[in-house]
């Protein structure tokens, strides 16, 4: 089960707006490189937003992303592809900002691909929503993943889950949510989970 911060929903942050930074792989600085087969991968830090760096993992099998506002490597790399295998991460962040214009979650976008009935692989892709927390002991985590491929309206179902879920959450000890066909709205995942409470902005959005 989901750990969740004992905190009323009016404790959701009123997000003020977005920005975008673009992930330039190739100019990240590589921090670790292991190039010995099997397992070969590379660590690197890569620039953000708001004095936070991007850290990947890449290797043959995907890319695992942390973020810290300090220089060493995390060492709470999560992976991607929750869906599917191998894939990599879209080449734009966005950052999720609080009414002082502070980073508080993040929105990236991974693509991978599953294996279909007729054993062709088709492309997949998934909105990582991801809760910043400056100062803790794990600076970063996954929050919940939307599967944009069955979801129409993904990118507005990420940032619901930003501003009215990564708040609450306690990074320690945390399963990150779903978003998909089975259950495609945030709000209707946040009724299933009573300790989410309910968001200020709920009614508006449905009305």
């Amino acid at each position: 089960m989901a750990a969740v911060v004992l905190a009323s929903a009016t404790a959701a942050v009123q997000a003020q707006d977005s920005v975008y930074t673009p992930l330039d792989k190739e100019r990240c600085q590589i921090l670790l490189e292991e190039t010995e087969a099997p397992g070969a991968y590379t660590e690197s830090r890569c620039t953000g937003h708001g004095g936070w760096s991007l850290f990947l993992r890449s290797g043959e099998h995907g890319e695992s992303s942390a973020y810290s506002q300090g220089s060493a490597i995390p060492k709470d790399f999560e992976y991607g592809g929750y869906v599917g295998n191998f894939g990599n991460y879209h080449d734009v962040v966005e950052w999720r900002l609080d009414s002082d214009g502070v980073p508080f979650a993040t929105i990236h976008r991974y693509h991978s691909a599953v294996v279909v009935e007729n054993g062709d692989m088709a492309p997949t892709s998934v909105l990582i929503v991801t809760g910043l927390r400056p100062g803790g002991e794990r600076e970063s985590c996954h929050i919940g993943y939307i599967l944009a491929s069955e979801v129409a309206d993904a990118n507005v179902q990420a940032r619901r889950m930003a501003d009215e879920i990564a708040p609450l959450i306690d990074c320690e000890d945390h399963q990150p949510f779903r978003i998909d066909t089975s259950v495609p709205d945030v709000h209707q995942l946040m009724s299933l989970h009573p300790r989410l409470g309910k968001s200020s902005g709920q009614d508006e959005d449905r009305s």
